[in-house]
C-alpha cells in the first residue's frame, strides 16, 4: 500500500458513524525523511493569489462529500473512500508553489482535518515554503492527523480562528474542542458552540452539535443534552448519524427521577418539526429504552405517541408498526395488564413484525404463559397457624397437607423449572432488546 492509499483510508472513520471527531493514523517518521531529501528548497515567499482554482475544487470536493452525508445521502457516505484516495493520489505531485496561496493552503488544510492524507501537508512544513505566519496552524494540524493531541494543543493554542476564513475557523474551532474534551468540557462545550455558530448549516456544525451532546451525557448534564439534541432536531433532521444520537439521548431521558415530566417537556414543540420518518424512529427508541430502563409507563406512552396520526409512518412500514406494537405489549405484560398487553401482542403478530420484534413477542408471550400457569399441588397446600406458647414465642408454619412424599420433590422441581424458565425468556428479551439498538 503506498503512503497516499494508507493515509486515504482515514476517510473510513465516516463509515463507522464517528464523523469528524477521530484521530488520523500516524505517519511513520521515515517517510517524512524521505520526502524531505527528494525535495528542492523553496525559499520563503508571501502568499499569491490561487492560481489553480481546478486543485481548490478538487479538496473541497471532499467537504462538499461530508455534507451530503449529514443531509441524508447515503450514496456519499459510500464514496468517500473512493474520493479521499484519488485526492491524495491527484495531490501527490503537486509542486510546493501550488500551495502558495492562502485558499490552496486553507483548502488542504480542511482536506486533512477532515480525514485526508496528510503527506502533502507534512512535506510543506519541512520544505520551509509556508510563511511563518501560517506554520503553528499546519504543525498544529498535522499533529492532530498523526494522533498527536498535546502537540497539536500546543500549536493550534497560538493560532486565533477568528482572523482565519469562517469555514476553516469553524474547523478549527471544532478540533480545538476535540482536544479540549479529555482536560475540560466546560472549554470544549463552549468551542462546539463558537465551531457552529462560524459554521450554520454545514457538516462542521452538525459535528459541533453531536460532540455537545456526547459531552453533556458523559457529564450527566440532561440540561444541554436536551437543548443540543433538539437543535440537531430542526437542523439537521436527515443526518444519517441521527439515529446514532437519538438511540443514545433516549436512553439518557428514560434514567433517573420525573421521567414522564421530563419526556413531555421534550415533546412539547418538537414533535411536528421532524420528518415523520425520524419522529416514529425517535419515539421508538425511547419506548425501547424506557422498556429497558424499567419505567413501563413512559414505554406504553411513548410507543403509542409513535402510532397516532400524524406521527404514523407510510402503511407500508408495517415492521415498524409490529416493533412498537410489540414494545407497547411487553410493556402492559410487565405491568400486570396481561389481557391488554396479549391483544396487543397479537396486533404486532399480525403486522408482519421482523425477527427482533418476533422474538420480543415469542418472550412476551412465554412470560405470560409462566405467570399464569397454576403451580402444581398449590392447592393441596393449606396454611396451619399454630400459636405455641412458650413463653411469648409465637410460630408460624406453613404445613402441606399431604405427608412429604415424591409430590413435594416434584412441585419443588417444578418451580425450579419455572424460575429457570423465566430467567431464560428475559435473558432473550434482553438480548432482543439489545440487538434492535444495534
Amino acid at each position: 500500500m503506498t503512503i497516499s492509499e494508507k493515509y486515504a483510508a482515514a476517510a473510513l472513520f465516516l463509515s463507522l458513524g464517528v464523523g469528524l471527531l477521530h484521530i488520523p493514523v500516524v505517519q511513520a517518521t521515515e517517510d517524512l525523511a524521505k520526502a524531505k531529501s527528494a525535495l528542492p528548497t523553496i525559499s520563503k515567499s508571501p502568499f499569491e493569489p490561487s492560481r489553480n482554482p481546478a486543485l481548490i475544487a478538487k479538496l473541497r470536493s471532499f467537504s462538499e462529500l461530508q455534507q451530503r452525508v449529514v443531509n441524508g445521502d447515503k450514496a456519499a457516505l459510500a464514496e468517500q473512500v473512493t474520493v479521499a484516495r484519488a485526492i491524495a493520489t491527484d495531490i501527490a505531485h503537486e509542486p510546493n508553489s501550488a500551495w502558495q496561496s492562502a485558499s490552496s493552503l486553507h483548502a488542504l488544510i480542511k482536506y486533512v482535518l477532515s480525514g485526508g492524507d496528510p503527506t502533502v501537508l507534512g512535506r510543506l512544513i519541512i520544505s520551509t515554503a509556508l510563511p511563518e505566519t501560517e506554520r503553528s496552524l499546519a504543525r498544529g494540524v498535522l499533529a492532530y492527523a498523526r494522533g498527536d493531541r498535546s502537540g497539536a494543543a500546543a500549536q493550534l493554542d497560538l493560532v486565533k480562528q477568528n482572523l482565519l476564513g469562517p469555514s476553516l475557523a469553524g474547523h478549527v474551532a471544532l478540533v480545538k474542542a476535540v482536544i479540549s474534551s479529555h482536560s475540560s468540557t466546560a472549554r470544549a462545550l463552549d468551542l462546539c458552540q463558537e465551531a457552529a455558530l462560524l459554521s450554520p448549516g454545514t457538516h462542521i456544525e452538525e459535528a459541533a452539535i453531536r460532540l455537545s451532546i456526547s459531552l453533556a451525557i458523559e457529564s450527566g448534564d440532561i440540561v444541554t443534552v436536551e437543548r443540543a439534541h433538539r437543535q440537531h432536531l430542526l437542523r439537521f433532521p436527515r443526518s444519517l448519524y441521527a439515529s446514532d444520537i437519538d438511540a443514545r439521548v433516549a436512553r439518557v431521558l428514560v434514567v433517573g427521577s420525573d421521567v414522564s415530566n421530563r419526556l413531555a417537556k421534550k415533546m412539547e414543540g418538537i414533535a411536528d418539526l421532524i420528518p415523520s420518518q425520524r419522529r416514529r424512529a425517535f419515539f421508538a427508541q425511547l419506548a425501547e429504552s424506557a422498556l429497558r430502563a424499567g419505567e413501563l409507563k413512559t414505554a406504553i406512552s411513548t410507543a403509542r405517541l409513535a402510532l397516532l396520526p400524524p406521527r404514523s409512518a407510510p402503511a407500508s412500514d408495517t415492521e415498524s408498526t409490529a416493533t412498537l406494537l410489540a414494545i407497547e405489549g411487553a410493556a402492559l405484560v410487565l405491568a400486570a395488564d396481561r389481557k391488554e398487553g396479549v391483544r396487543r401482542l397479537d396486533e404486532a403478530n399480525a403486522a408482519g413484525p421482523g425477527a427482533e420484534a418476533a422474538g420480543l413477542i415469542a418472550a412476551s408471550r412465554n412470560l405470560v404463559t409462566m405467570i399464569e400457569r397454576p403451580t402444581r399441588h398449590a392447592r393441596d397446600s393449606t396454611m396451619i397457624l399454630a400459636d405455641n406458647v412458650r413463653g411469648e414465642e409465637k410460630v408460624l408454619a406453613i404445613q402441606p397437607a399431604i405427608p412429604k412424599t415424591e409430590h413435594a420433590a416434584t412441585a419443588k422441581l417444578h418451580y425450579q423449572e419455572v424460575l429457570s424458565k423465566g430467567k431464560s425468556a428475559l435473558a432473550t428479551a434482553d438480548q432482543l432488546l439489545e440487538q434492535a439498538v444495534k
